[in-house]
């Protein structure tokens, strides 16, 4: 596993500000750094054996919610382009809903 940061561009959180997804594998998460690099939004994973993830959870700070930042990084967290050739563990129902909007 690498231990470096990847960062995704990944649609608008405000009008000309792009929402930037970056992957620590290190720390086993994706963040979004919101208001500079203060406040951050994180969907953490773990791995089950070696060759599933599990997307754990996200966290948005309250005053950023309901913007589609847990959108942005459950995509960027079920995304191709880092899991291959890892699968996604079969739960938890809210990593599927991004699909839907």
């Amino acid at each position: 596993m690498a231990h470096s940061a990847a960062a995704v561009p990944l649609g608008a959180l405000e009008q000309g500000c792009p929402i930037r997804v970056e992957h620590d594998r290190r720390r086993r998460q994706f963040t979004v750094r919101l208001n500079g690099c203060h406040d951050r939004a994180v969907l953490l994973y773990e791995y089950v054996g070696k060759r599933i993830v599990d997307l754990q959870h996200t966290e948005v700070p309250d005053a950023y919610r309901g913007r589609g930042i847990a959108k942005h990084l459950a995509k960027a967290g079920s995304s191709d382009q880092w899991l291959s050739p890892l699968r996604l563990a079969p739960r938890p129902p809210w990593t599927s809903l991004w699909r839907r909007i």
